[in-house]
């Protein structure tokens, strides 16, 4: 029965722990709840529609029209001078025409073109972008989630700790080895841990809910951050080389040279309002009109032609739509310059966080150890009469807070790794599975290139929708 029971309560433990999602799980399950990039997806597929729209505009149109037409005609009276008299004429007539149209010289469908292609190039750099933050906005919310519970952990364990030091204080004080005033300050000690455990408590009801907020779901419980996680350096250790890489694959910063790129070509589209067009035309037309006296009539006719348009006046709207082009690339080449400069800010920042977070973590290391052995120092002079129970609250605070604070601090440092490497455009999913390894086996530390940046920009084509991106890169 021992047996049984065992292993029933070793199953319950297993199963618990099985129904704890990890980092790369929520991940996976934002990939396909979050609204946000469902949206930025729907926008990219819907954008990229516009370069099949402009070059439809180059190919052939082809049309058909048919009529099919009820004539009577009634001459009631004789006409003057003869002796005929009026008559009643019916007869059906059917028409069927067919038209051929190729353009020959448009030269501003051809700039259209070209401006579409940039279009989806920035929709689809737009959508790379998007899929990165989603990694950012994942890993906050699941690290805020781990910070808040990790804070309500040690409040607890603070509360319960002064609550016994409280009851002590009081048995002290009833035999007469302690004063009113101890009772005093570890009462107030515990009220404020009371209001305290609250606080925390609704953090972790609301961090939870901005996770669900991403993904749609809620989660009974999440995998906790490993005691000891690898704290690796920046791999170049120079912000330089990172704000370099930013520059040259970030992006949010290609969605901004595509956007400028397509408003320079969107110039030339309304420009070309000027030029002339030259198209082929064509067409065949077969008439049929049955009923008609002495016998049937058929005819019909084709014809093949150029056809020249030059527009000469159109009011000025040409000319206005010119300039606006011309402002409206001003404003794109001014964005991106504001979309680069925003990414050297973030290297930067992110890389000098990623050392100074390191420095922390190590700091605060050595502050939990030195922490518990003020502890227990205190402790043993209290009981000593050499300090006072102020001084053993005080000393139970700087432990929880040092333990407070390490675990935080690691948390900034995993979002802050994740924020450099995005800025660099080298953050993707095995970003993710790497740092979820963390959570699961930390006797394995991760290779360096967690955080190295890209060493080689890849370049690619424009890809079929709903496939991951590759590198776009246009031509300078």
């Amino acid at each position: 029965m021992k047996k049984i029971l065992f292993g029933v309560l070793t199953s319950l433990v297993f199963m618990n722990s099985a129904y704890a999602d990890d980092l790369l799980q929520v991940y996976q399950q934002a990939l396909s709840n979050d609204p946000i990039i469902q949206a930025a997806q729907a926008t990219r597929d819907a954008n990229e529609e516009g370069l099949d729209q402009s070059v439809a505009a180059l190919l052939p149109n082809i049309g058909a029209t048919a009529n099919s037409t009820s004539v009577h005609t009634s001459t009631p009276f004789s006409a003057p001078g003869t002796s005929t008299r009026g008559s009643t004429t019916s007869f059906n007539q059917h028409d069927y025409t067919l038209t051929l149209t190729q353009p020959i010289f448009n030269f501003q469908d051809w700039m259209q073109v070209r401006a579409s292609n940039d279009s989806a190039k920035q929709a689809q750099a737009t959508y790379n972008a998007a899929l990165q933050d989603l990694i950012i906005r994942v890993s906050t919310a699941y690290f805020n989630v781990l910070n808040a519970e990790d804070n309500l952990t040690y409040t607890m364990a603070q509360e319960s700790s002064i609550e016994n030091q409280l009851k002590q204080t009081k048995d002290r004080y009833q035999v007469g080895l302690g004063t009113m005033t101890d009772v005093y300050q570890a009462q107030a000690q515990y009220d404020g841990l009371v209001a305290s455990v609250i606080a925390a408590k609704n953090t972790v009801i609301n961090n939870m809910e901005a996770l669900r907020q991403i993904t749609g779901r809620t989660y009974a419980e999440l995998t906790p951050l490993a005691k000891n996680i690898p704290l690796l350096t920046p791999d170049p250790a120079s912000p330089e080389d990172w704000i370099a890489a930013g520059e040259k694959n970030n992006w949010t910063l290609w969605a901004a040279r595509y956007a400028s790129l397509a408003a320079k070509e969107n110039i030339r589209v309304n420009y070309a309002g000027h030029f002339p067009t030259v198209n082929a035309v064509g067409s065949y037309q077969n008439g049929n009109d049955v009923g008609v006296a002495p016998s049937n009539q058929t005819q019909w006719e084709s014809q093949v032609g150029v056809q020249v348009s030059l527009p000469l006046f159109q009011g000025g709207a040409v000319v206005s739509k010119t300039r606006q082009a011309q402002d409206q690339y001003v404003a794109a080449s001014d964005q991106m310059e504001s979309a680069r400069r925003q990414v050297v800010l973030q290297a930067e920042q992110a890389f000098n966080n990623v050392m100074a977070d390191i420095s922390k973590i190590q700091a605060d290391k050595i502050a939990v150890t030195s922490s518990v052995s003020a502890l227990d120092s205190t402790q043993a002079g209290y009981k000593a009469g050499t300090k006072t129970l102020l001084d053993v609250l005080t000393a139970e605070q700087n432990v929880y807070l040092s333990k407070t604070n390490l675990a935080s601090d690691q948390y900034n440092y995993i979002n802050s790794t994740l924020s450099l490497k995005e800025a660099s455009g080298s953050l993707a999913g095995t970003d993710v599975a790497a740092i979820n390894h963390w959570l699961s086996d930390p006797s394995v530390e991760q290779p360096q290139a967690v955080i190295k940046t890209h060493k080689k920009s890849k370049k690619i084509k424009r890809v079929t929708k709903h496939h991951h991106p590759k590198h776009v890169k246009p031509k300078q």
